[in-house]
């Protein structure tokens, strides 16, 4: 390929630069370049060729210089001619006119620079900011705006799940950070669910919260996220997007033991998440029989209601007519609209062994059912939104911040809760 037909950095969609973070999907790599030698190492180099720049005030003072300097020379020649004109001494004219030259530079002048500089940046060190070259206060000075990476700058790029849903209500959760800290309430927020579904959910009872947990479960399954907790319960090694590491530790806040659990269910075959279609499927060997194997689904709640048929409440599924439908809507538009992104997680079981499972999964991903108890073969409510079953809602820890894909109507009104 001759230099002419060489791609730009932005058209080569089938190659990934150092530095980049994979976080979904499987793939194999060739390494064509190491160090500097690659994009970044290029961009390294250019900024070690770059000449140092002045700054405005070390600018300002070499305009200054000049020109007094000008002024100076100026003077001395003036002084000197007089001085001659009156008929004074040629050695005692040049002594005068030197003396005027010299008076005229400010010795004192880079001092007083200085100990101004030095105050700033005494004055920034008691707010927790250091200063390692005295001209970057006069920098900071003379800034009028500045432009952040906000993630993993002004937050922590991290998210916490604040909320599930189940049919026959909202569980909160506790706590916020990668962290086992905190827990999901016990009693759900049944308000504006409809009776009939809150009834057969037994809202607090054993049932429902085992079917909630059990969605929470499967919400970690249906995952790429590795995250590894200490014995105090904090997150010392993440891996993966921030959506899915929330999901791991919030299956770890109902006492999920992930690891063991994708262990004992193993991967048999996905679909892996694009925004396209906006959903991500696993195929596991169902919980309660080996000669059947289960669908879990994972997307954006619109995505993954679509796809549903009916909905887990408790121990049992109820049709999802167009009542419910409007209703899971309904409550997805809310979460939305809070500023929180929300995700579906629905299952289905199929009548083969996961391990003998040769089909196109993703033509299986349909006539879903809200998740039921203990992961059967149900989709459970998304969320707040999506057809499914218990779908836990994330939002990031810390200020405003990017709201993540705006996927849903109503999320373009208030800002994102909380990525850290």
């Amino acid at each position: 390929m001759s230099a002419e037909e060489v791609e730009s950095l932005g058209d080569r969609d089938n190659c990934g630069f150092m530095n980049t973070t994979v976080v979904r999907g499987r793939g194999d790599l060739v390494v064509v370049a190491t160090g500097m030698s690659t994009e970044v190492g290029r961009l390294a180099g250019m900024l070690a060729e770059a000449p140092q720049q002045l700054t405005p005030l070390q600018r300002q003072l070499d305009a200054l210089g000049k020109r007094l300097a000008a002024i100076a020379v100026v003077a001395v020649l003036v002084v000197f001619a007089l001085a001659i004109l009156q008929g004074e001494d040629l050695e005692e004219a040049m002594i005068e006119s030197v003396a005027l030259a010299v008076a005229a530079i400010p010795e004192g002048l880079p001092a007083v620079v200085t100990v101004t500089l030095a105050l700033g940046v005494s004055r920034m060190a008691e707010q927790n900011a250091i200063v390692k070259r005295l001209a970057s206060v006069e920098t900071l000075g003379s800034t009028t705006a500045i432009c952040s990476d906000k993630t993993g700058t002004l937050t922590l790029n991290q998210m916490t799940a604040v909320k599930v849903i189940t049919g026959s209500g909202r569980f909160d959760v506790s706590g916020l950070g990668y962290g086992i800290v905190g827990s999901v309430a016990d009693t759900p927020d049944t308000d504006g669910f409809p009776a009939s579904t809150v009834a057969a959910g037994d809202p607090g009872g054993s049932g429902e919260r085992r079917h909630r947990d059990a969605s929470i479960a499967l919400g970690a399954l249906c995952n790429d996220a590795e995250v590894r907790f200490d014995g105090d319960g904090e997150a010392v090694e993440v891996v993966g997007d921030p959506t899915e590491v929330a999901l791991v530790v919030l299956a770890a806040k109902v006492g999920v033991d992930v690891a063991s659990l994708r262990r004992s269910r193993p991967r048999m075959a996905e679909v892996p998440f694009d925004s396209t279609k906006k959903f991500m499927a696993t195929l596991h060997q169902h919980p309660d029989d080996t000669d059947r194997s289960q669908l879990v689904v994972k997307g954006a709640p619109d995505v993954v209601l679509d796809r549903c048929v009916a909905l887990g409440v408790g121990a049992t599924a109820v049709e999802l007519d167009e009542r419910l439908r409007g209703r899971v809507m309904e409550e997805n538009s809310a979460l939305g609209s809070a500023g929180l992104r929300v995700l579906a997680v629905a299952s289905r079981s199929l009548p083969v062994r996961a391990s003998e499972f040769e089909a196109d999964l993703a033509a299986e991903v349909g006539d879903l059912e809200l998740e039921v108890p203990r992961g059967h073969p149900r989709p459970a409510p998304a969320r707040g939104g999506g057809g499914g079953r218990a779908l836990p809602r994330r939002r990031d820890r810390g200020e405003d911040d990017h709201r993540g894909p705006r996927d849903h109507r109503g999320c373009d009104r208030s800002g994102v809760g909380n990525p850290r």
